[in-house]
């Protein structure tokens, strides 16, 4: 299932959108806010003996906060309120929730001593932008210290809303109930940390508040109940010329297995033939591995021309770098793939170790990709080391802004970004996927292989359809993106596939491929 996740600037407007257009008003908003943070805690703790501390801050999170101390009082539950900050500083929609509390008598403690069941976070919400500190960080890291159930009101306080970095301090929560869309901090970064387990509960924000301006960012929801395949689109009156023609340039005398790893997944993923160019010593592991496989292969450098023409005459989309070196036969490789071709190209590992390393050959790339005339498909899967290398970035601006330096890329490069990480971005102009489906089993030798020619299958694929995908809006042009999006949430699915059956410690990249057969149709 797609779903949004939306920057600050994106909430406010569509918060906006609500209240000004659809005539929503903003105490409606607060008290089904309320109600959803009281639904959940009666969904989880309905033993109702409980005392739990509701922490407010002067924002509208505290008010939904105060909103809340005051149904879970009306619900049985023995709620407390502490207020964060000067009351000076608070709206009038707060001052009213506060004046609607006092009816209530729900006691305001002055001091957070005691212990709580739970512990509600209502200190600052998705606008936050600067640094905690002094009295409020004090508060935040004793709440950290204490053993009651925590929950953050739409986000932890502490995390930066766009970025999922940590503001001074952060409140570390079990759960994080979140208000109509999922934000953007609760899955980059520090926000992945902080925010435990996120629950989306829906308040009157929704997709109707969108009116024409649509989130940027995406991501697919899985879970373990989730069994349905993907149906990439099979032409049962089709051929294998029908379903795409993968070329794999891959390999060389000490790294057989990137190859074969690479041209296995592109064969088991759909497409329709699937050749490997490489060095003439892989040719009989190829062919024994891989009978399906077709097998160009080069004695030396001075084989390379001839061979890559034919090879890439026959080809539909091309798949270059996984262990062709970074020597002059790898750079000759990578340079015949960018500059004599105009197939879609995904360029992988190696082939983006060069381009990081020569200058020139990245500007004469970034000519050709700007130029209108001369402009092709180009997909980059990088992992987070390859892309601090190429995109000349320090590691930490990257890890720190990950969605906002791929989407940098993305535009200055004119191509497809596929950032390999835990949580995988993929990125192109406006459009920015994060892919939730962790798992460490994942983190082993070869996956980005079995990425790289899954990735080409899928969009061989997609090519040759007229309706690449389920999306309403999707066109032709926009394949590339839509085709990366669903190689990385198929491998994602696939690996933890692969994980239960082998243990995240003893699976390797081989039992990915295996598991595609329970992911696709």
């Amino acid at each position: 299932m797609k779903e949004y996740i939306l920057t600050r600037e994106e909430i406010k407007r569509y918060e906006d959108n609500a209240m000004s257009v659809l005539g929503l008003k903003q105490e409606v908003l607060m008290e089904r806010a309320a109600v959803a943070i009281l639904n959940y805690i009666l969904e989880q703790f309905p033993n109702k003996n409980r005392n739990i501390i509701v922490v407010c801050g002067m924002s509208n999170n505290g008010a939904d906060g105060i909103a809340t101390a005051r149904l879970l009082k009306e619900y049985g539950y023995n709620s407390f309120i502490y207020l964060c900050g000067g009351q000076t500083k608070c709206s009038e929609v707060y001052k009213n929730q506060l004046n609607i509390a006092s009816y209530y008598a729900i006691p305001i403690v002055d001091n957070l001593n005691d212990e709580y069941d739970i512990i509600i976070d209502a200190i600052f919400g998705f606008g936050l932008n600067r640094p905690i500190e002094g009295d409020i960080a004090e508060v935040i890291n004793k709440l950290n210290s204490k053993r009651g159930y925590k929950i953050s009101i739409d986000i932890p306080s502490g995390i930066e809303c766009d970025t999922g970095n940590v503001l001074g301090t952060a409140f570390n929560a079990d759960t994080t109930v979140t208000f109509g869309f999922y934000k953007r901090g609760h899955y980059l970064r520090d926000g992945l940390i902080h925010s435990g387990t996120i629950v989306k509960r829906n308040i009157g924000i929704n997709e109707y508040c969108f009116l024409d301006r649509k989130p940027e960012m995406f991501m697919y929801i899985y879970d373990d109940s989730h069994t349905s395949r993907i149906d990439i689109g099979r032409n049962e009156m089709g051929n294998k010329g029908s379903f795409g023609k993968v070329l794999i340039i891959a390999g060389r005398e000490d790294m057989s297995g990137a190859c074969v790893l690479a041209a296995k997944s592109a064969l088991r993923s759909g497409c329709g033939m699937v050749a490997v160019l490489t060095e003439e010593s892989n040719r009989t592991i190829l062919i024994s591995a891989l009978p399906e496989c077709i097998v160009y292969s080069y004695k030396d450098e001075s084989e390379i021309d001839t061979v890559f023409a034919q090879a890439e005459k026959w080809a539909d989309v091309i798949a270059v770098g996984p262990g062709i070196g970074v020597d002059n036969i790898g750079l000759k490789l990578t340079r015949l793939s960018i500059f004599n071709s105009n197939k879609p190209l995904i360029v992988d590992a190696d082939a983006i170790n060069i381009l990081a390393r020569n200058k020139r050959l990245k500007i004469q790339l970034l000519d050709r990709l700007g130029n209108s005339d001369t402009h092709r498909t180009l997909i980059f899967t990088p992992h987070i080391k390859e892309f601090a290398r190429l995109s000349e970035k320090p590691m930490e601006k990257i890890i720190s802004d990950k969605a906002g330096v791929c989407q940098f890329f993305s535009r200055q490069f004119h191509c497809v970004l596929a950032l390999k990480d835990a949580y995988t971005v993929v990125c192109e102009n406006d459009n920015i996927y994060i892919n939730i489906i962790s798992n460490d089993a994942m983190a082993t030798a070869g996956s980005g292989d079995v990425l790289t020619g899954l990735m080409a299958s899928i969009i061989s694929q997609y090519i040759k359809r007229d309706n690449i995908l389920e999306h309403p809006n999707a066109t032709k042009e926009d394949f590339p993106f839509f085709g990366a999006v669903m190689s990385v949430f198929i491998h994602s699915r696939a690996g933890l596939k692969a994980a239960e059956m082998n243990g995240r410690s003893y699976m390797i990249a081989s039992d990915v491929i295996e598991k595609f057969g329970e992911v696709l149709i």
